[in-house]
């Protein structure tokens, strides 16, 4: 887990995926959604495999901070 924390996004996805996870994100960040359904995306493992997984994320608020919370499940 250690080996995720401070990684950007787009070091984990498919470039192909990329589009798609940034409009989802929007939605998120503009509060058009406070939670995202599951969709299958394309993810890479740390050693650059491509994975099928299914996603969803939800807004939440840390310390006061708006944040994003993702749950990525291989699939």
């Amino acid at each position: 887990m250690q080996t995720l924390i401070g990684r950007d996004w787009h070091e984990l996805s498919a470039p192909q995926n990329w589009a798609r996870i940034e409009s989802r994100i929007a939605l998120l960040v503009s509060g058009e959604a406070a939670f995202l359904p599951p969709a299958e995306l394309e993810f890479l493992t740390l050693g650059g495999q491509v994975v099928q997984a299914e996603a969803t994320a939800a807004r939440i608020v840390i310390d006061g901070a708006p944040a994003i919370m993702s749950v990525i499940r291989d699939i």
